[in-house]
């Protein structure tokens, strides 16, 4: 799925819809001691197939949950809702 930028019409309609006329009014609200002063250290971007390959590696970390796992546990025994029915 590629990346699509918001176009200049985007982004006045998505500011107007929060009452806002500007990105500066918007993050005018924010206290200056809370805002970032320079660049966010973070690694370049991947490509998409480098993207693709990543997350495959970290699903191939996932393991399946224990046959007996506490998440379903007494689950089959609970009676079915009839919410409906009042």
């Amino acid at each position: 799925m590629s990346y699509v930028l918001n176009t200049p019409e985007d982004q006045r309609a998505m500011l107007a819809a929060i009452g806002v006329s500007s990105i500066e009014e918007l993050f005018d609200k924010i206290p200056p001691q809370l805002r970032l002063n320079g660049l966010l250290q973070v690694p370049a971007a991947l490509s998409e197939i480098e993207l693709t390959a990543e997350l495959h590696r970290l699903a191939g970390r996932n393991r399946p949950a224990p046959s007996k796992s506490p998440v379903s546990a007494g689950s089959r025994k609970a009676p079915a809702c009839r919410c409906a029915s009042r």
